[in-house]
């Protein structure tokens, strides 16, 4: 069996981090134990065990691994927490092998392959991308006209709508596919790509992008606008000037404009996927799941709307610096039967938030969730 025998200082620098190390190296032990678990358990992704042979005699580690594994898988993570928290993980994973399989190399946005894949509708793909108020506002009044389902008053519940579950199904993609890429199924990576004036694609070069992104954050400072203002606020004068000249610059590369994607490539054969490729998951038993997952979420939110103390919101380092009290002390002080959000509903205060905020009306007269479900099964369906 291959094995090889460290001195602690050698251990801890082969296995542990900045931390660890220095730990080591200000004690000459291990004085805590969780210390040296964390050393072990990384030592595990590459060994199949590491025993201490006693003191000042070092360490042995046994049987070095074909492959090396996941830290994750070593510390059971998948069985943490609660196992219901996305009920469509495992079909989507299904689905995306099956997938990757006809499309192997892969240069693409997570929401253009949830798009692909069925998972999302072009409408929540295209329309997630649209953040400036103005656009949003343009496109709703057009879908109003065009679509007698829709009326000014679901303005923001169709964008919280669009945004919330678009992003809750990227996410969990882009947790499938960090874990199939330390599975060595795939390789996942991020890469940025350039769209010149003839439309044509190509991957920017890494060196580059540090350089693009440090004329972002000069322009910024000299228009004095945030990176929320170039996102959201594209009417301000002083960002318009921002994009004037940002774009000039890109051009001055050879792009008219640039966007963040993910690259990847199928490892493995079909052969090794045969389970996967196996099976058969109609797409609507998917999008059923992810309207009743999305649903449900919603019904917790406004549950919580009614049932939940707001919390007080406690800047402690404020607090610590003008000599305060602590958190657990300061909750001590606050007046008991503290409020829920829709207790705090009242007067003519609370009638001017009802009749202008759509979504605490909705929650406040308990129809947020049902129109929530609505919406996403319009979008999905």
């Amino acid at each position: 069996m291959n094995t090889k025998h460290v001195n602690i200082y050698e251990l801890v620098n082969l296995f542990g981090n900045e931390k660890q190390q220095n730990h080591v190296k200000k004690y000459g032990k291990f004085k805590s134990k969780d210390i040296r678990e964390a050393v072990f358990t990384t030592a595990k992704v590459k060994y199949n065990d590491v025993k201490h042979l006693g003191r000042g005699k070092g360490f042995l580690l046994i049987g070095k691994k074909d492959k090396n594994i996941s830290r994750k898988s070593l510390l059971h993570y998948e069985n943490c927490g609660n196992k219901e928290q996305c009920p469509y993980k495992k079909d989507l994973r299904t689905l995306l092998l099956q997938y990757l399989v006809n499309h192997r190399h892969s240069t693409i946005t997570l929401k253009t392959l949830a798009h692909e894949m069925g998972v999302i509708s072009r409408e929540m793909q295209k329309n997630s991308s649209i953040f400036g108020t103005e656009e949003r506002q343009e496109y709703f009044r057009i879908l109003c006209k065009e679509n007698s389902r829709f009326s000014e008053n679901d303005y923001a519940l169709y964008w919280e709508c669009i945004l919330k579950e678009t992003k809750r199904i990227t996410d969990e993609l882009d947790r499938i596919l960090k874990q199939l890429n330390e599975e060595g199924i795939v390789k996942y990576d991020s890469c940025y790509i350039g769209v010149n004036s003839d439309k044509e694609y190509d991957e920017i070069d890494e060196s580059l992008v540090p350089i693009i992104h440090q004329k972002q954050i000069e322009l910024q400072s000299k228009y004095e606008v945030t990176p929320q203002d170039v996102i959201f606020n594209l009417s301000k004068d002083n960002v318009k000037s921002y994009n004037r000249e940002y774009y000039s610059y890109l051009r001055e590369l050879g792009y008219d404009r640039i966007y963040q994607a993910k690259k990847i490539n199928l490892l493995f054969t079909k052969e090794l996927l045969q389970e996967d490729l196996n099976k058969t998951i109609p797409l609507y038993i998917i999008k059923n799941t992810i309207i009743e997952f999305a649903s449900q979420k919603a019904k917790n939110r406004e549950n919580t709307f009614h049932e939940k103390n707001v919390v007080p919101r406690v800047n402690h380092r404020l607090y610590k610096q003008f000599g305060g009290v602590l958190k657990k002390e300061y909750y001590k002080l606050l007046p008991e039967g503290f409020n829920t959000p829709a207790e705090n509903i009242f007067g003519y205060e609370g009638l001017n938030i009802l009749t202008n905020d759509t979504i605490i009306s909705l929650k406040y007269s308990r129809l947020y969730a049902d129109e929530y479900k609505e919406k996403i099964t319009y979008l999905l369906k």
